[in-house]
């Protein structure tokens, strides 16, 4: 990561296109002049926070005498928690590291992120530059518990044996106040997320109503099967998408999905005892249930 980046984390940069920079393309001023490495200028481009004059730009366009460029650097929440390399922890005994995931930071490498993501962080901070092994994972825009096991062996001993309950916010209101739903996602060819697929994979999914407006329900929710999208295609699927999901139509009232894992159990594998770590809703989803819940 660049060392302006750096200087300019959660803050927006301006430049105004001089005589001597007119003619240039985007791209070249953001590498050339301002020195972003390309990296840097993908993942940018990618959040939609490069702006020519007010309005977004691809990276091809050309800049005159008087126009202004503009970066927001604080769209970009996860490269703000990859600088600070210090996950919150929740727990951590000689097998498990508990963590708080926060929402916009991804959980695993991918084409997009091959080293900002939540592992990183946790390699950093056990200090190993092997690939730490998740119990589970989280979808970038969710936020709350991640379990990592410190070796294989624990990591194969507890892979079944974490039992997660998250709190979600859905659309509608449900008739009834606890249930089971039971369906097959799959995934259509040339569509982004999961759907109901005859042929798909089975999905056990649990809810209870914890609290309910006019238009939402808080739920609490917990899985038998880990399949993914599962909660998010799941309820919306019935009906329920989960506000900030624009993924699955959901409202976009909320910036980003609004599921959270709040609680992870198990029972130790050495002292046989049952533990339980609890994470409190994140600040975004208790503000949405102050404004939109009577």
């Amino acid at each position: 990561m660049s060392f302006l980046l750096r200087d300019y984390m959660n803050k927006q940069y301006t430049l105004t296109i001089t005589e001597q920079t007119e003619g240039e393309r985007v791209k070249d001023i953001l590498s050339g002049i301002i020195g972003l490495s390309r990296r840097d200028i993908s993942r940018l481009l990618h959040e939609r926070a490069i702006f020519l004059n007010e309005e977004t730009c691809p990276l091809s366009a050309v800049v005159h005498s008087g126009d202004v460029l503009k970066i927001d650097f604080t769209s970009i929440p996860y490269m703000y928690f990859l600088l600070i390399k210090t996950p919150e922890v929740l727990y951590e005994d000689e097998d498990l590291l508990i963590v708080n995931k926060p929402f916009g930071l991804p959980s695993h490498a991918s084409k997009e992120h091959p080293d900002d993501h939540m592992g990183t962080i946790v390699s950093h901070y056990l200090k190993t530059k092997e690939n730490v092994r998740t119990i589970g994972r989280l979808d970038k825009d969710a936020s709350g518990i991640m379990v990592y096991a410190k070796n294989k062996q624990v990591s194969v001993y507890y892979q079944e044996k974490m039992h997660k309950e998250y709190m979600a916010i859905a659309e509608g209101r449900f008739d009834q106040k606890q249930g089971t739903i039971t369906y097959a996602l799959g995934k259509a060819k040339g569509k982004r997320g999961s759907s109901f697929q005859d042929d798909g994979k089975e999905c056990i999914t649990h809810y209870e109503v914890m609290r309910e407006s006019s238009a939402y329900t808080l739920l609490k929710v917990w899985i038998d099967t880990g399949r993914k999208h599962q909660i998010r295609a799941g309820f919306a699927g019935f009906h329920h998408p989960l506000a900030g999901d624009r993924l699955y139509q959901g409202s976009p009232l909320m910036e980003r999905v609004a599921l959270h894992c709040s609680s992870v159990s198990w029972i130790d594998r050495k002292t046989k005892e049952k533990k339980t770590i609890q994470c409190e809703l994140p600040e975004d989803m208790q503000k949405f249930i102050n404004a939109y819940f009577e």
